[in-house]
């Protein structure tokens, strides 16, 4: 994956990004048109675990990480952040994709760059309202543009 390219529309048109077409392609004909609960969830770890459970037994060899986190402000969680990815790394299961939930104001003068991850793409409400927002760091093995 080191030596793809990766762009927003490349990611979009792509099928196997597409958990449409990820999911169509682990059912059968006989199944309902509307995806359950339990299909989906059956798709993906979704259990809770702390990084010392991640760490010795998630299997992530051949795959993409993508991890998603509900951060409420990224600017009070950042370090913490920051010291997880580099407990990830230290155990060889860094992720590909950080996406980010209700990262909520980020100041423009605050550099929120990772170290082995290209600068984030952030996405925040335009007021100044609490509440919202998501980012998005893609890793530096990875060319994105």
């Amino acid at each position: 994956m080191g030596d793809n390219l990766y762009s927003i529309d490349s990611i979009i048109n792509n099928p196997d990004f597409n958990l449409n077409s990820v999911f169509s392609n682990n059912r059968s004909e006989d199944d309902d048109d509307e995806l359950t609960f339990e299909q989906f969830n059956n798709q993906f770890i979704t259990n809770y675990c702390d990084t010392e459970q991640f760490l010795s037994n998630v299997d992530t060899t051949g795959g993409l990480i993508v991890m998603s986190l509900n951060v409420q402000s990224l600017a009070s969680k950042f370090d913490s952040l920051c010291s997880f990815i580099t407990e990830l790394k230290g155990g060889n299961k860094e992720p590909d994709l950080i996406c980010l939930q209700e990262v909520w104001n980020v100041p423009e003068f605050v550099n929120f760059d990772i170290p082995g991850f290209h600068s984030p793409l952030f996405k925040t409400r335009s007021n100044n309202t609490k509440g919202g927002g998501v980012t998005i760091y893609v890793n530096t093995r990875h060319n994105f543009t």
